[in-house]
């Protein structure tokens, strides 16, 4: 790892959630090799820990613990909507919960794995957010004859107004802004619910269903489509055809980062 990059890291917190005392301050020592601050915790305390330090980041070594329910139940206790959490989870999770953990953490990854693999998960995920707080969106996005304007909270489809709930303006200009990219039920929870709030997946699905159906009546195109066991996409199929003959107009797509599946060795 370079030394701009460690430098960029110092001061991150990242906590460390193991039951094994030894693997815990192994990962602490190589979190330090890279500039971070790692903090070691049982998984029993991991979310009183969270509460008090806000974390920039969560690392879990779960092995054969429930990942999923932990994971939600994490989540929810210690209202970490907008933490980064990655996962170390054991084979039989991976078996058959991988659209389940998708919905709840960011990057998991199947022990046994290489570290220097999810440290760089771990990395790549700080530096898209620190890079996204930077970068200055787009105040108005268009979609063919949809447009959206973010300083009005204004929604037309061919000049005329459309009417959302304030949920579904957040999900529709978070799905907007990235067209044709996958978006977990996590991430859409992040932008459209207070921070802090944990919000149940089921939840979102009834939320991304009403304004699905409300875009649907209002342009007859079905334009937020379901990803199955990943969450969702905006924009038609064809990607060639926007239904006017127009791409993304104003709004450009922002790189989100590289989505980690491990494998055992």
């Amino acid at each position: 790892m370079s030394e701009e990059t460690t430098q960029q890291n110092a001061g991150r917190v990242i906590l460390i959630g193991s039951d094994e005392p030894e693997r815990g301050l192994m990962l602490r020592y190589m979190l330090a090799s890279q500039g971070f601050s790692g903090v070691p915790v049982g998984l029993a305390d991991i979310a009183d820990l969270a509460k008090q330090t806000a974390p920039d980041a969560i690392l879990l070594d779960l092995g054969g613990v429930d990942a999923v329910d932990f994971i939600s139940a994490l989540r929810r206790d210690a209202g970490l909507t907008r933490t980064s959490i990655v996962a170390l989870v054991g084979p039989g999770a991976a078996k058959t919960e991988p659209g389940l953990l998708d919905t709840v953490v960011d990057v998991w990854f199947t022990r046994p794995i290489e570290p220097h693999t999810y440290l760089l998960a771990l990395s790549r995920l700080l530096d898209a957010k620190r890079h996204a707080r930077i970068q200055p969106a787009p105040t108005v996005l268009h979609y063919g004859s949809l447009r959206l304007d973010r300083g009005t909270r204004r929604i037309d489809y061919a000049g005329k107004r459309l009417t959302f709930t304030e949920r579904e303006f957040n999900l529709l200009q978070r799905l907007m802004a990235t067209p044709q990219l996958v978006l977990s039920r996590r991430e859409l929870a992040e932008s459209a619910w207070p921070a802090r709030v944990f919000v149940d997946p089921r939840t979102v699905n009834v939320h991304v269903g009403r304004l699905r159906r409300k875009l649907s009546a209002a342009t007859g195109l079905t334009l937020v489509r379901t990803i199955r066991g990943a969450g969702y996409a905006f924009g038609l199929e064809d990607v060639s055809q926007p239904e006017n003959g127009q791409n993304n107009g104003e709004a450009t797509s922002q790189e989100r980062p590289d989505h980690h599946r491990g494998t055992g060795r």
